[in-house]
């Protein structure tokens, strides 16, 4: 098992973006493993409980991975070329925190999805 959390921890620290379980197997097979793709959910999946990846999902609802960093940050995801440029805002921050305290709930985990058309996208429309 250790293997299999190595090549999908590099899979996903090598990607700097989101990737989805189709796109972690597919990598970790072209790097030569033979890992499969029921071992990459439950290894993603454990990554995540132990705060290894954050886990968001895209505009069509499909889970995708990317590695925690050392501060809590967002995505913004250009839904034309698929770049994500991760960001932090203390504003929003807050916001999560008011809205956390206002609906009564503690130990509070949030995540902002930003997703649009990039500058390079939108002028190449």
């Amino acid at each position: 098992m250790r293997k299999n959390d190595d090549i999908v921890r590099r899979v996903v620290a090598s990607s700097g973006g989101l990737l989805s379980a189709q796109d972690v197997h597919a990598r970790a097979r072209e790097l030569g493993s033979s890992i499969g793709l029921a071992t990459v959910y439950r290894v993603l999946r454990t990554l995540v409980d132990a705060d290894v990846l954050d886990l968001t999902f895209d505009e069509q609802g499909q889970a995708r991975y990317c590695l925690r960093g050392e501060t809590h940050h967002h995505h913004a995801t250009c839904r034309q070329c698929g770049r994500t440029v991760d960001f932090d805002d203390g504003e929003l921050e807050r916001a999560a925190q008011r809205a956390a305290q206002r609906l009564g709930f503690s130990d509070v985990r949030h995540l902002i999805e930003v997703s649009g058309v990039c500058r390079a996208c939108a002028t190449s429309l």
